[in-house]
């Protein structure tokens, strides 16, 4: 019985549902953002009942941007080079950080020969986390029998999106019309146009220059290097990007009535294989761990089908 489990679910995720008054400007950074590491502290198993099974979905790790050229193309502008990989250094402590909590939080699951099964979307910066998360953990007890697999047939349930969600999604959905005025309302790129170029007009496309050298700047707290570029920034400007990626990020994939919920739906193949790999540890009755690693949109989605308090709104 489902009762009798105590069910751990680690929701690592950059999404707030909560709005906040007054945001760091790394706060603004929005997916980009940093998350901060947890209190040692930890809500321990309720009177009579001991952890044995844990079931894990992370995001990855902070990382580079997806593409060289997210660099690249601002950096022509500016006539200079840059290079990028997967996940930064600060990506690869976090997950072996993250591991690290897990094990000493609830030692009686990762007892003695525990089998860990780990499955990662094929994307490589969450193979990589999901590599430096199960290498942790049998650094920490070696006896641990752990598989990794990051196959494409997973993605059927770690990152699936319904062919109704890839078009609603898409640049040619009918929200897109209005989204768009919103963003027109919110990313005044003038400013900072005129700070940064003495013929600002030459910018074939402010809005776009804007929106990249501030995924940049919040990318900056990802590979801690000791520079930050928000000093170009005006807060308000800052602010006003931060809200229309929220919004797309809302619209796309939280509960927003504009979705009618279909979405969340795309979480289902999702909390079918938590829900049935429940079943399967349960029925064998030792410790166990079922861990994935995927991506924030579909973290979010699950969060909202499964009505967590503060993320189904």
């Amino acid at each position: 019985m489902r009762q009798c489990i105590i069910f751990i679910l680690y929701l690592l995720c950059t999404f707030t549902a909560r709005s906040q008054s007054v945001l760091t400007p790394e706060q603004t950074g929005s997916i980009y953002y940093a998350y901060p590491a947890p209190p040692s502290v930890h809500t321990p198993a309720p009177a009579g009942y001991e952890p044995f099974y844990i079931s894990h979905y992370g995001r990855h790790g902070s990382r580079w941007m997806t593409a060289d050229e997210r660099y690249t193309e601002v950096i022509c502008v500016f006539d200079s080079l840059y290079q990028c990989s997967g996940l930064t250094p600060l990506g690869e402590r976090q997950h072996r950080e993250i591991a690290e909590r897990m094990y000493h939080n609830f030692p009686q699951v990762f007892r003695e020969d525990a089998f860990v099964d780990a499955r990662s979307s094929t994307s490589l910066r969450c193979a990589m986390s999901m590599s430096y998360f199960t290498e942790r953990l049998k650094e920490l007890n070696p006896a641990l029998h752990v598989e990794r697999r990051a196959y494409h047939r997973y993605m059927d349930y770690i990152a699936y999106t319904s062919p109704e969600g890839e078009k609603f999604s898409s640049e040619k959905a009918s929200w897109r019309r209005g989204f768009r005025e919103f963003e027109k309302k919110n990313v005044r790129p003038g400013r900072l146009m005129a700070s940064l170029f003495v013929k600002p007009d030459a910018i074939a496309d402010p809005d776009a220059m804007m929106r990249s050298l501030y995924w940049i700047a919040a990318d900056m707290q990802n590979v801690e290097l000791d520079l930050s570029f928000y000093d170009i920034f005006e807060y308000e400007e800052l602010v006003g990007i931060w809200k229309t990626v929220n919004a797309r990020m809302y619209v796309c994939n939280a509960a927003a009535p504009l979705n009618s919920g279909l979405m969340p739906r795309c979480a289902v193949p999702l909390l079918r294989n938590i829900l049935e790999s429940a079943d399967v540890a349960i029925k064998k009755g030792t410790p166990a761990a079922d861990l994935r690693f995927g991506h924030d949109t579909h973290l979010i989605r699950l969060l909202a089908l499964m009505q967590i308090e503060g993320c189904s709104n």
